[in-house]
């Protein structure tokens, strides 16, 4: 009986790890010189909504090899920098990720707490780690993308135009709602750089304008109903990029609340999902044109 018992656990055990396939692994091997002097436990809400922040990693679901594009999309959630909207921006959209055959990678940075440099130091050193493990992984390593959420679309954003070389320069970019002119934002602007920060710093972070013709590839998602990020933030940075002669697609639609994302009641989930699809394979397909 006792074996039997043993038996069925370990197949429950197995049975979870196929469903959920993820991996965790630390982003450094040692602790980064710069920390965000947040202490205590890490805590989480039944949203899945992250506080307290004060040690990055990743957090990696891969496709089934049978069904793997060897493609990775590097997820940052939103939350305000003030914390991460764990689940329906990070699990629910790497579900549907590993689900299509992209191997999904949801980046737990770090939150500022009045240091600002903290979430765009790990969003670089994440592009770095997956870069570096994409062989092992079964990725191509010029089909690293990101996604981002809200202000997490506004570190996703930070990253395309700040980025430091091309191992930490994104092959293509996903933004869904994303903040842009962090001046707009009293309270992600108050969590990331501080309520008096200098023109300097904002200019620094107000990602459209340092758009260039070296900016990745994007697709945008938005609704115009969207009353915490408005739609226009979205057109801005579309609008920068074609200026600059870089693809954009953007999806605005006519109604849907702030955070639809990968929620199904979202009333225009299948198009929605159907669009980005078709981003992603046809970033695949002109890479392969261009390596022939």
């Amino acid at each position: 009986m006792r074996k039997r018992v043993i038996i069925a656990l370990w197949l429950i055990i197995s049975v979870s790890a196929c469903i959920y396939g993820q991996i965790v692994y630390d982003l450094y091997d040692t602790p980064p010189v710069e920390g965000n002097g947040l202490t205590g436990e890490e805590q989480t809400n039944a949203k899945g909504t992250v506080w307290n922040i004060s040690h990055a990693s990743i957090e990696v679901y891969f496709p089934d090899k049978e069904n793997n594009h060897a493609q990775a999309v590097l997820i940052f959630p939103g939350g305000g920098y003030r914390s991460l909207s764990w689940g329906h921006e990070g699990r629910w959209s790497a579900e549907w990720l590993k689900e299509n055959g992209i191997t999904a990678v949801i980046v737990k940075y770090r939150l500022p707490n009045g240091h600002r440099m903290i979430p765009l130091s790990d969003a670089l050193e994440a592009m770095r780690y997956v870069r570096k493990h994409s062989a092992e992984w079964g990725i191509n390593s010029n089909q690293i993308g990101v996604m981002g959420f809200s202000a997490g679309g506004h570190l996703t954003a930070t990253l395309c135009t700040k980025y430091t070389d091309s191992i930490t320069r994104p092959d293509f970019a996903i933004l869904y709602y994303p903040v842009i002119r962090l001046s707009n934002h009293t309270n992600s602007k108050k969590h990331l750089i501080g309520e008096n920060a200098t023109e300097k710093t904002v200019d620094f972070f107000d990602a459209v304008r340092h758009v260039t013709s070296c900016t990745p590839p994007t697709i945008f998602f938005a609704a115009s109903t969207d009353s915490v990020v408005h739609v226009d933030e979205t057109i801005e940075y579309v609008s920068a990029l074609i200026s600059n002669g870089v693809y954009a697609e953007a999806h605005i639609y006519p109604e849907g609340k702030h955070g639809f994302c990968f929620k199904k009641e979202f009333p225009y989930h299948r198009q929605m999902t159907q669009s980005l699809y078709e981003f992603l394979e046809r970033q695949r397909n002109d890479k392969e044109k261009k390596r022939k």
